[in-house]
Formats: C-alpha cells, structure tokens, sequence
C-alpha cells in the first residue's frame, strides 16, 4: 500500500510540473494532436484511402509496412521524458532530497509519458488499420508494434536527458525544446524509423511477408526497450543520483 501511495504521488508530481508549463505541454505533447486528427481523418477519408490502394496494387501489398512507419514517426514527436529530469532545474535538490528511491522516481516519469502517449497513438494506428480493412493478424501486430514503440521512445528521452541533463537554463524552452536530450531523442527515434523503411523497402519487401516484416520489427523493438530499461535501471539510477 505503502509503494503504491509514493507511485501515485510521484505521478501527480510529474503530472503537475506538466501542467503547471505551456511550453513543456506544448513542445512534449503536440504530437498527441497531431495523432488524434490523423484518427479523424482515416475514418473520414476511409473511402479515398481504400481508392489508393485499390489504383496501386503494389501499394497494398506494403500497406501496412507503410502505416507503421508513418505511424511511428508521428508518434516520435511525442517525448516528454526527452526533457523531465532537465526541468526540474534549481529544484532538482528537491527530488533527491525526497525519502524515495530514484528508480521510483524515474519509473514516474515514464508512467507520466506512457499514460499520456499510448491512448492516442494506439487509436491511430487502429483508425488507420480498419479504414485500410488490413487483415486481423497484421492490425494486431501493427497494435503491438506501435505500443512498443511509445515505450521505447519514452526510454530513450529519459536515456538522452540523463546523459545530456542541463539544469541550469533560465528560460523553460531552453529544456523542453531546445534541450540535447529532446534533440538526440528526435534524431535517434526518426533515424531508427527510417533506418527500418530503407531496410524493408531496399531488401525485406522483396524476400518477406508483411506479417513476418512486422513480427520482426516488433522483436527488434522489445529488444531495443529491454535494452533501455536495463541501462535506465543501472546506470541511469546512478547518473541521475550524480547530477550536479
């Protein structure tokens, strides 16, 4: 009951240093935006997209190839952990002075990030699938994929904001735009996108089926997240406890 309480509590702290900043809110979070318009927009326009992939037969074979990659990219717009530890600033003495061990207080911010960036990025993905009528076993492993991916790029926000924390801005934005950590964190993400869809496009597409692409890719995720909440439990514990 006890470690519960200290969860919720760390979760409505980081929830508030969100709210409490527009600038964090709106760097963070306007991917959220831009993928509930784009769930809007498959299932308005489910009649033109379904014309497209009936006029190009080659592109329904990579149909759902291409809405993950399009997908994951949007969704690497969303990286609030990209920024959290940076932002805590001058009252970063605070949080180390709080009676909690620090891989509670970093799992906080990842619970922050993923409550917020799953919903949203799931009801894409699924708009997209049924407006596309892709079979059941593709939709599930483009579900599967997308969920992994969100925590994937929540770890490798915090990751990069630990390694490159700068607690000594003066102004927000400096942190939640401008930030090493934010910037690393889109390079990283997007490079990764594009390094998949050049991989399957050049080589994959030719040799494999699309649930077999997609199986891959949701292993090499869960490989890639493994990895991460490892170094984020080791020696990211240990870099956020000799911040200075």
């Amino acid at each position: 009951m006890r470690a519960s309480s200290q969860d919720a509590a760390l979760y409505r702290r980081e929830l508030a240093r969100l709210t409490s900043s527009s600038g964090y809110m709106l760097n963070a979070g306007l991917g959220l935006v831009f993928e509930l318009v784009l769930a809007v927009l498959a299932i308005v326009k489910r009649q033109e997209l379904l014309a497209a992939l009936t006029a190009i037969p080659d592109l329904r074979e990579a149909a759902a190839p291409i809405l993950l990659l399009a997908c994951m990219m949007v969704s690497g717009m969303v990286f609030f952990t990209a920024s959290s530890v940076s932002l805590e600033g001058k009252y970063y003495w605070i949080v180390r002075s709080m009676p909690v061990k620090s891989e509670k207080i970093l799992q906080a911010k990842l619970n922050l990030s993923n409550s917020l960036s799953a919903g949203p990025a799931l009801l894409m993905m699924l708009a997209a699938a049924l407006a596309l009528q892709l079979p059941a076993a593709e939709t599930v492993l483009l579900l599967a994929c997308q969920l992994l991916f969100v925590l994937l790029t929540a770890n490798v926000g915090l990751v990069e904001d630990l390694r490159h924390c700068n607690l000594d801005w003066i102004n927000e934005t400096q942190a939640a735009k401008q930030g090493a950590g934010v910037v690393l964190t889109m390079l990283i993400v997007w490079g990764f996108v594009l390094a998949v869809g050049a991989v399957y496009f050049a080589l994959l597409a030719i040799v494999l089926t699309t649930p077999v692409f997609l199986a891959l890719v949701l292993a090499l995720l869960a490989a890639l997240y493994a990895l991460t909440q490892r170094w984020l439990a080791t020696r990211g514990v240990r870099r956020f406890e000799s911040i200075r």
